[in-house]
């Protein structure tokens, strides 16, 4: 039975070990993703943008 009524609540710290997971180590390799300039199929909205006017 806890004293007082108290609840024990986290405050985000590491203890004993607790929160070490995968989200905690920071990233180590590269992205997959390619920047828009070097992908050849890449959606561009301006492009979009102006066949759907030329459309109406």
């Amino acid at each position: 039975m806890a004293e007082n009524g108290s609840v024990p609540v986290s405050d985000g710290s590491e203890q004993n070990g607790v929160g070490s997971g995968p989200a905690a180590e920071p990233q180590t390799e590269p992205s997959p993703r390619q920047p828009r300039a070097e992908r050849e199929d890449a959606f561009a909205f301006s492009s979009w943008l102006l066949e759907g006017m030329a459309g109406l």
